[in-house]
């Protein structure tokens, strides 16, 4: 192992090995140890023999599941931050923080994210819903450890900076209007704002 780049404090990159990989399944313990997670601080079970839990002590939930017949890997970060935990006065925040994290870290710039993912064929996109945001990332499985550290970073070191503010806010508003010219979209939001009526469900994401 060695440290990750700098700016991503407790976080080690993990190289991927035989001793990681079982044939072609990820073990979870793998993604515990990228996460610097020691043994006593989770617990762990596993469900219909299908997915492996564990459970941080901090609260934090993982939740594995091996498709044995695959070489390639899919990890997402998924927030309780959605419209439907905003008010009119932020209405659209949680939609912007998620376009925010991909303009820039402490050790990366928006280019060199995507760059990094690029030159191993790997996709890293996010999604902002009414009750979650997820962060997530699709690569091949040598690649695995590359993908947490870089939504790690993501997550921990974005540095919002005023000129990207000012420029996502364009973007933004630029897909807000494409939804709007969408009637199957736009439909979609007037009928959650109908039926919710005044109340944060029916918000648009924004």
């Amino acid at each position: 192992t060695t440290d990750a780049h700098e700016g991503t404090q407790n976080f080690r990159f993990i190289n991927v090995d035989d001793t990681i990989l079982q044939g072609t399944t990820i073990k979870i313990d793998y993604l515990l140890t990228a996460l610097n997670v020691g043994e006593t601080d989770y617990t762990s079970e596993v469900i219909n023999n299908m997915y492996k839990t564990a459970k941080l002590k901090n609260g934090i939930r993982i939740v594995c599941e091996n498709i044995d017949y695959v070489r390639s890997a899919s990890i997402g970060v998924w927030i309780g931050a959605g419209s439907a935990m905003e008010g009119t006065e932020n209405n659209g925040v949680s939609h912007y923080i998620e376009h925010m994290l991909f303009k820039g870290t402490k050790t990366r710039s928006a280019r060199q994210i995507a760059e990094v993912m690029d030159s191993v064929g790997g996709q890293l996109n996010a999604v902002t819903s009414k009750e979650y945001t997820c962060f997530y990332a699709k690569t091949l499985t040598q690649h695995l450890g590359m993908a947490i550290e870089i939504l790690s970073d993501m997550l921990k070191n974005s540095t919002f900076t005023e000129e990207n503010i000012e420029t996502e806010r364009r973007v933004i508003s630029e897909e807000i209007s494409m939804g709007e010219d969408d009637p199957e979209d736009y439909v979609h939001d007037c009928l959650s704002g109908i039926l919710w009526n005044g109340e944060s469900l029916g918000f648009p994401i924004g």
